[in-house]
């Protein structure tokens, strides 16, 4: 059966996210891209995926609960996801931890090209990592994206801390 799949436009501080989501599972999220076809009304998930982006852009939400479709994804490309997805909230982590916390430690490559194709920036926080040296590495918004979305981790811990 084929499930009806919405696409939204979502204004974030940092420019268009299209969302894709159909009824059951967020699909993808991309930024600076324009949906080509653009329905009006939202489904749930759409709801809940700009909801939650809200709240991330807020300073509200370190962590993000949505049902993702990754079973298209190869099993290696899972378990790096599932490793991004454990990095803190303005944090940062290498290439090489990363691949040795996966237990594959060599595969800076593969690793790369699975962070490349993170269908989830953000939700699964592929910005968070850097290459051993300290510089930002790719990021499949660029750089300049992948530098904001740090920075405001950065300012968003330093406001709480001054706050809590």
């Amino acid at each position: 059966m084929q499930r009806k799949t919405t696409i939204f436009d979502y204004q974030s501080p940092l420019g268009i996210i299209k969302i894709i989501a159909d009824e059951s599972y967020l699909l993808s999220i991309s930024f600076g891209e324009k949906g080509t076809i653009q329905n009006k009304e939202k489904n749930r998930i759409i709801m809940d995926t700009t909801r939650q982006l809200d709240e991330y852009f807020r300073g509200k939400r370190r962590k993000f609960n949505l049902p993702l479709k990754l079973d298209n994804y190869t099993p290696f490309q899972r378990k790096v996801w599932q490793a991004l997805s454990q990095i803190p909230f303005a944090h940062t982590m290498n290439y090489s931890d990363l691949a040795t916390i996966i237990n594959r430690p060599g595969a800076f490559r593969a690793l790369g090209n699975a962070c490349g194709k993170n269908p989830y920036p953000i939700i699964i926080p592929c910005h968070r990592v850097i290459k051993k040296d300290g510089s930002l590495g790719g990021f499949s918004a660029g750089i300049g994206i992948k530098l904001k979305l740090l920075e405001f981790e950065q300012r968003v811990t330093k406001r709480k801390k001054i706050h809590e």
